[in-house]
């Protein structure tokens, strides 16, 4: 088994040169890429299970969830994408609620995450079960499908990794952040 050390250094092995979707658990990825895509900056975010050939070694909160600053009030566009995202949330078993993760109170962050009751529907009492992956998939899968009506906020988007701003705000922040990732879109 890694320990701590080992475990940081392959989390920040070619930090300059690796993409910020290495950082993103593969399952949970393509809901990142759709709140990004919609105008919602995402930070952090995490599918809550162990997956074959994870990309980095991880520690799962066992609950998936996205983070991601809340919208600013001078963006039309970035309010209206948060208050749909939380309508369209409450639709399919997820909730949005403010973070206190020790953010800096001007870059305020909120998160999206499964229902209590859902992420655990299938799990057994023994915590011991493989299957509390499942449900957690299938929810991922919802949310994500339904955010892929929803409009594209601009032609380019960039996903920037949220150890940027921890490593700014909180000295000793041990993890490097990766590149960020742009994306092109065929309209806006």
């Amino acid at each position: 088994m890694a320990t701590v050390a080992e475990k940081l250094a392959k989390v920040n092995k070619d930090a300059e040169s690796r993409s910020v979707l290495d950082s993103i658990d593969r399952p949970i990825r393509p809901l990142v890429l759709e709140l990004t895509r919609i105008g919602l900056t995402t930070r952090f975010s995490c599918c809550g299970f162990t997956y074959d050939d994870e990309e980095e070694p991880k520690s799962h909160h066992e609950h998936s969830y996205v983070m991601f600053n809340g919208p600013r009030l001078g963006d039309a566009s970035e309010v209206r994408a948060f208050f749909e995202v939380a309508r369209r949330a409450r639709n399919v078993g997820w909730t949005v609620d403010m973070v206190s993760s020790g953010s800096v109170p001007e870059e305020q962050e909120w998160e999206i995450r499964i229902d209590e009751p859902t992420s655990t529907l299938w799990a057994k009492e023994d915590g011991k079960s493989l299957h509390g992956y499942e449900c957690q998939i299938v929810a991922i899968t919802r949310m994500t499908e339904e955010l892929k009506s929803m409009a594209t906020a601009k032609k380019v988007v960039e996903i920037v990794d949220g150890n940027i701003l921890r490593r700014r705000d909180f000295p000793g922040w041990p993890i490097k952040p990766k590149q960020p990732h742009k994306m092109v879109f065929e309209k806006a």
